[in-house]
């Protein structure tokens, strides 16, 4: 049997206000990019390219793109230019609605995310 050892960049981001009585759904989405055979550098060089067509205009002072400023435009190319290109990534998607979600739950959901993130990191 062969083990195949796989070096993953993770990227997570959220939207959201992810107040506890928010009804609304509150995203997380993490995107995770295999390091090997240099899929990292393509894919940032790729990012690269679409960041650099990006109008400042549409950026944070801190030079983030925030997706809900950009028009439908830049997020379809966003989508051409990076996501539908080989090396592929796969992405993650977890929704909650704080609201229906008792705030002792998040908390003890939140430790053990933690605990597990911390176990990982320490393998």
């Amino acid at each position: 049997m062969q083990i195949y050892i796989r070096n993953m960049i993770t990227g997570i981001d959220e939207t959201g206000n992810f107040d506890p009585n928010s009804k609304p759904f509150n995203y997380f989405v993490a995107v995770h990019i295999d390091q090997n055979h240099n899929k990292f550098l393509m894919k940032q060089s790729q990012f690269n390219i679409w960041e650099s067509s990006v109008p400042n205009k549409f950026k944070t002072n801190t030079g983030e793109i925030k997706g809900q400023r950009i028009p439908e435009e830049f997020l379809e190319s966003f989508y051409n230019s990076i996501l539908d290109l080989k090396p592929s990534v796969s992405c993650s998607v977890v929704r909650i609605i704080p609201a229906e979600n008792p705030i002792e739950y998040l908390k003890s959901t939140n430790e053990l995310r933690l605990i597990g993130w911390k176990w990982q990191c320490e393998r």
